[in-house]
C-alpha cells in the first residue's frame, strides 16, 4: 500500500473523509488530514482554534487502482487525484513520515514546548521533537513556528503553534 493525494474543495475536507469512510472498508483505504491547533487574536482576545494544514488535499494510504480511482472522483467535492502524465503519483514514505510523525494518530499537531532565546531553540516537548533542523522561523508574538519540508517533490512551509517558556 502507498501514500496518495487527492485534491477537493476547499473547506469540504472532512465532508469527503466522511464520504470515503462510508464507501471504503477501513481495511482498504486510510484518510489523512493534517491539522494544526493555533491561536488567533481576534477583537483582542485569544482563540484557539484548529485548521487543516493542507487546505483542499486528503491523503489516502491504499492500494490505487482504476476502479477505486473511479469511485473516489465520483464522490462529491472530489476534483481529481494527483498523477503525473499516466498514472497516480504515490507519495515517498520517507516525506509520509515526517508528516506522520508530526501529526500523530489524531491527525493533529498541539502545541510545542520551546525555549527560546539569543536565536537559539530548544524543544522540551511536542511534535516538533527531533526536527529542529526543521525549523526555519519562530514568531514569538503570534506564538507560530515556520518549518519546510519536501513534499511531492516541492518544499512545503507550513506555520504550527508553540508554546513559548520562559527560563527561571
Amino acid at each position: 500500500m502507498y501514500w496518495y493525494a487527492i485534491f477537493v474543495q476547499t473547506g469540504k475536507e472532512n465532508y469527503v473523509k466522511d464520504w470515503i469512510e462510508y464507501y471504503f472498508k477501513k481495511s482498504e483505504l486510510k484518510v489523512f488530514i493534517p491539522k494544526k491547533k493555533m491561536k488567533e487574536k481576534r477583537k483582542g482576545h485569544y482563540y484557539e482554534i484548529v485548521r487543516t494544514v493542507f487546505p483542499s488535499y486528503i491523503f489516502l494510504y491504499t492500494n490505487m487502482n482504476i476502479e477505486k480511482c473511479n469511485k473516489l472522483k465520483r464522490l462529491p467535492n472530489v476534483y481529481r487525484i494527483l498523477k503525473d502524465d499516466n498514472y497516480f503519483t504515490n507519495i515517498d514514505q520517507k516525506e509520509m513520515n515526517i508528516i506522520l510523525k508530526l501529526f500523530g494518530r489524531e491527525e493533529i499537531a498541539d502545541y510545542t514546548k520551546i525555549f527560546y532565546e539569543n536565536d537559539k531553540v530548544e524543544i522540551i516537548d511536542g511534535p516538533l521533537c527531533g526536527f529542529e533542523g526543521l525549523i526555519k522561523k519562530i514568531d514569538k508574538r503570534k506564538n507560530r513556528a515556520t518549518i519546510t519540508f519536501d513534499l511531492l517533490g516541492q518544499e512545503r512551509k507550513i506555520d504550527l503553534g508553540v508554546e513559548i517558556l520562559k527560563k527561571i
